[in-house]
């Protein structure tokens, strides 16, 4: 059977001239205002799957003034600490069939979505902007 690479080797740098670049990192604020939650929460789409926390968008946007404040509180806690709880990371993969394919043992012949959590959806998006 023929490897995908057929060896261990270092990468050709010869073509960059000068110093590497240092690492580097997003410089993310770890303080989220109820403000940032309420925007981002606005800005979710309507008519999204609401697993697998069972939380909709719509519902969401109904609470927000209610849960703005605690929300941002527990958010930033979360990027402070650079942590987040277990269940955030659970996800549900569906698989969908395209139509008109002609061959159905190929991965291309399905369209594959994560159902991620709304407040997982939330935080990238107060992440993103």
């Amino acid at each position: 059977m023929k490897k995908f690479f057929s060896e261990e080797s270092q990468a050709d740098l010869s073509n960059i001239n000068g110093e590497m670049p240092a690492n580097h990192m997003l410089n993310i604020s770890f303080t989220i205002t109820s403000e940032q939650v309420e925007q981002a929460i606005h800005r979710l789409l309507n008519g999204k799957a609401s697993e697998p926390d069972s939380i909709s968008n719509e519902i969401l946007k109904k609470v927000t003034h209610v849960i703005k404040n605690d929300l941002a509180q527990a958010i930033s806690k979360y990027f402070a600490s650079e942590t987040t709880p277990e269940t955030f990371h659970k996800f549900i993969t569906v698989v969908l069939r395209k139509k008109r394919k002609k061959n159905y043992l190929l991965s291309s012949s399905y369209c594959f979505i994560a159902l991620k959590n709304t407040i997982v959806k939330l935080m990238e998006k107060l992440v993103t902007e």
